[in-house]
């Protein structure tokens, strides 16, 4: 059986590290409605680099068989002069690191990343790497991170649970097909829940013909500015109400002050669709999704996730997903769309932290094109469907 190497910079309950790795050799009860049954892959080592007060990595490493190491070489090598392990899930999302003056997090995904592949480059090793959510608060770094994976030949996979959770209703492959226009939701943060927001989004919009032509320019507005942009547009204003209603929300009933800090992102495609992303925080605690076809047709769903009491189940479907690329040595999604998420997210951090632009800003550091690995999307349902 192959095996694989969990690196991360903390481990408390109900991080990230976590609900992937509490679950991995013996899944939780209910995982199974998840996708997520025998793993085919085995975890055999961990490294946290942080450990606070609430610091659980010795109880979970024990419930799943793990052994823990103290740095990210031996954690590679199970202390040996080689590495000995067939793939590695970098999950940099939690811990103690300053913000920046945008007001993003540091996480030290890149200099961890960077170590691991030193550690892979004095072994003459390529295995499959997996980076949890964005790939950096820097672009830059993102961008070298894909590259050092692309010319030594490692499979890399990068993002988070929303590019394969169910929506309720399922959105319409036959809507996706010909999108021009589309409204997502989010909450609870512009950077940590921003992403989210963009890669789900983008999980479904490269379904359409021609695949994902990238973001030739974007606008950002805060506060009032947004909703006047908002509510002078009609149609998108449509789409909004019924991303809201998705979400179990009906615009009528919420006053405008409810919304403690809203933003409203706006993204034009190189080929003409437009996307938008609206921080509904303080009104809703939910994910959805709003999309028109070039006829008209409207397709609207909200992300299923599992509750707290289920260890939130639904990263059960990246672990599976993680597991697909190291038993198969093939990334389960384009690590351009991750990128192309990252970077976006980087953009509009810095928009944020000028207080928002008017006009639309030219990117074309952001024309990162690339076309979907699977139609239709993967997803909980087409997992358990097709036995994966």
């Amino acid at each position: 059986m192959k095996s694989i190497a969990f690196i991360s910079t903390v481990c408390f309950h109900i991080s990230h590290c976590d609900v992937m790795l509490s679950r991995w050799n013996i899944p939780l009860p209910g995982d199974d409605a998840w996708g997520w049954t025998k793993p085919d892959v085995k975890a055999v080592s961990l490294y946290v680099a942080q450990h606070p007060a609430n610091d659980i990595s010795g109880r979970v490493a024990d419930s799943q068989g793990v052994t823990i190491y103290p740095d990210i070489e031996s954690a590679l090598t199970l202390g040996t002069d080689a590495v000995a392990v067939d793939g590695v899930a970098l999950i940099a999302e939690h811990g103690d690191y300053p913000d920046d003056e945008r007001g993003a997090k540091l996480y030290p995904r890149k200099e961890m990343f960077d170590e691991i592949i030193r550690v892979l480059d004095a072994s003459g090793k390529r295995i499959p790497i997996f980076c949890d959510k964005h790939l950096s608060w820097n672009p830059q770094w993102a961008r070298e991170m894909v590259e050092a994976c692309r010319v030594r030949g490692i499979p890399f996979f990068g993002g988070s649970t929303m590019s394969f959770t169910d929506f309720d209703p399922a959105i319409s492959p036959g809507v996706l097909d010909t999108a021009e226009e589309a409204f997502s939701i989010f909450f609870d943060g512009e950077e940590i829940y921003g992403f989210h927001s963009i890669e789900g989004a983008l999980s479904f919009l490269e379904q359409r013909e021609g695949g994902e032509s990238g973001i030739r320019a974007m606008r950002v507005l805060k506060g009032d500015a947004a909703f006047a942009a908002l509510n002078s547009t009609p149609r998108t204003k449509k789409l909004f109400r019924d991303a809201l209603a998705a979400a179990g929300a009906d615009a009528d009933t919420v006053p405008r002050e409810k919304y403690e800090r809203p933003v409203f992102i706006t993204f034009e495609h190189a080929d003409g669709l437009v996307s938008h992303h609206f921080h509904v925080f303080g009104v809703l605690k939910k994910f959805s999704i709003a999309v028109r076809g070039k006829n008209g047709e409207v397709t609207a769903g909200r992300s299923v996730n599992g509750p707290a009491d289920t260890h939130y189940a639904h990263f059960a479907i990246l672990d599976r997903m993680v597991e697909r690329l190291v038993h198969t040595g093939v990334a389960p999604a384009p690590i351009e769309r991750t990128l192309l998420a990252t970077c976006a997210l980087a953009r509009v951090m810095d928009l944020l932290h000028l207080g928002g632009n008017d006009q639309f800003v030219e990117t074309p550091d952001l024309l990162i094109p690339y076309h979907p690995l699977s139609k239709p999307r993967y997803s909980r349902s087409s997992m358990i469907a097709d036995g994966l």
